[in-house]
């Protein structure tokens, strides 16, 4: 009684460990997906399968619900390591109008003999009729926003036309600069150009205070081996 006590034991822990080794488990990402489309539309998808077992399992893919005969899988069957994960892409052309539910079965086996689990991912379409007077009306805005941007472009540029034009207009100083500047095209330089026109006049003429442009300026010399250096320090009126 005692050896048959301890040989059904064995054979029960045998059993268990087999089991045990045999046991495979499944995960999928993204077991939910809702897609609005129209009759017609060519719908690419794609469902997130995961090996979390501590081994390499054979994965196979199927398709069943509405859309089956509409639904092709870019990868019926593969084999995922230990850790690894695949996107597996599907295909779908809906061609009439209405919700359906198609479903994507995943199926993780062992490599070798033993016991699977298998998952589904439901996919629901809600398919419409093409709308061709709402995408020709959205056309239709699209024209007349490019049309006016086109507009604000084109009057943008006709207003840096006449500025340059102006500009070219003006006539030139007819005597030597005398450290003021009257001319209104003067107007057209930035401020950094205004204040460097106003150092180098009073650099090449020597003069140690200018007020001009827009800017007071105090210029101080010296000597050195070289020659000699000049500093403009201005601040703005």
């Amino acid at each position: 009684m005692k050896k048959e006590s301890v040989l059904v034991i064995g054979i029960f822990l045998m059993v268990f460990m087999i089991g045990s080794v045999s046991a495979i488990t499944g995960s999928i990402g993204n077991g939910r997906i809702i897609v609005d489309a129209n009759i017609g539309d060519t719908i690419i998808k794609y469902v997130l399968v995961k090996n979390i077992n501590n081994e390499p399992v054979r994965i196979n893919i199927s398709v069943s619900g509405d859309l089956e005969d509409q639904t092709n899988i870019m990868d019926e069957e593969f084999t995922l390591e230990a850790g690894e994960q695949k996107k597996v892409y599907f295909i779908m052309e809906p061609i009439e109008e209405g919700n359906t539910e198609t479903r994507i079965n995943v199926r993780f086996s062992p490599m070798e003999e033993g016991n699977g689990v298998g998952l589904s991912a439901t996919i629901t379409v809600r398919t419409s009729e093409n709308d061709f007077e709402s995408r020709i009306s959205a056309l239709e805005s699209w024209k007349t926003s490019i049309t006016n941007t086109i507009a604000t472009i084109l009057t943008t540029l006709t207003g840096h036309t006449n500025r340059i034009t102006a500009l070219e207009n003006q006539q030139p100083p007819q005597t030597n600069f005398t450290g003021n500047f009257t001319y209104p095209y003067f107007k057209y330089l930035g401020s950094t150009d205004r204040k460097n026109i106003v150092c180098g006049y009073a650099k090449d003429n020597h003069l140690a205070h200018i007020e001009d442009l827009g800017w007071i300026c105090d210029i101080t010399y010296k000597q050195y081996a070289s020659g000699e250096k000049a500093s403009c320090k201005c601040k703005k009126v």
